[in-house]
């Protein structure tokens, strides 16, 4: 069993320090309470049995035994046979694009989305909905994937890709992805070699810009590692 906590989870490595930027008040969020369970997994350590989270408000302030924690809170849930575990990374799907139900996505554990096609948008959710980051459109072959597929006429970007006609062209793409605040730039490898692009992505690499190489073609695993 997964259990789907809707708070930090990032705060397992660092007890009680806040890294989600925000500090928003979430009024139904109780004071405190304590998760315990036969297992928890920390994105490290795994299978740590018979430990429990103690939250206070939105923030994860530490983790332990329930021996431990029981006098910290006394708002405590015992989940039994379960698994508390971070919520999970989707590095790839169309939400925006294909109109996907955010929480059908969140009851499936996940959390955080690289949301991919169509034009940039600003981050958005997180405090107890799904967080999305924009990726904006696939950089591909003129003909190739995912126009080839989704539709979308000539692309662009604000399609769900946007064609190139060489590797200097795919280098401005990207620039111009990360530029208007991409979170990742998505290469779709047919029939020209994206080496360059993802060269190209890496040298942004500061503003968490990275390029995923899909190998479509015999051409494209030669060419792009």
């Amino acid at each position: 069993m997964i259990l789907l906590q809707v708070i930090s989870f990032n705060a397992f490595g660092h007890e009680g320090e806040d890294h989600s930027g925000s500090n928003t008040h979430i009024p139904w969020l109780p004071d405190c309470q304590i998760l315990a369970a036969a297992r928890l997994f920390d994105g490290i350590n795994f299978p740590q049995e018979n430990m429990a989270v103690l939250i206070e408000a939105d923030k994860i302030a530490k983790v332990g035994t329930l021996a431990e924690l029981s006098g910290l809170c006394a708002n405590q849930i015992n989940l039994d046979d379960a698994t508390i575990l971070p919520g999970f990374i989707e590095s790839h799907a169309h939400i925006t694009f294909q109109n996907v139900d955010k929480n059908a996505v969140l009851e499936h554990g996940i959390t955080t989305v690289q949301d991919t096609g169509g034009p940039i948008k600003a981050p958005e959710g997180g405090q107890g909905t799904l967080r999305l980051l924009s990726v904006g459109p696939i950089i591909q072959a003129v003909g190739g994937y995912p126009l080839n597929i989704f539709g979308g006429g000539d692309g662009g970007y604000d399609k769900i890709g946007i064609p190139v006609t060489s590797t200097a062209k795919a280098e401005r793409v990207v620039a111009d992805l990360v530029a208007s605040g991409a979170t990742a730039s998505r290469c779709s490898g047919t029939r020209w070699r994206n080496r360059r692009a993802v060269d190209a992505a890496a040298r942004w690499s500061s503003t968490a810009c990275y390029a995923m190489a899909y190998a479509f073609t015999r051409h494209c695993d030669r060419d792009c590692g």
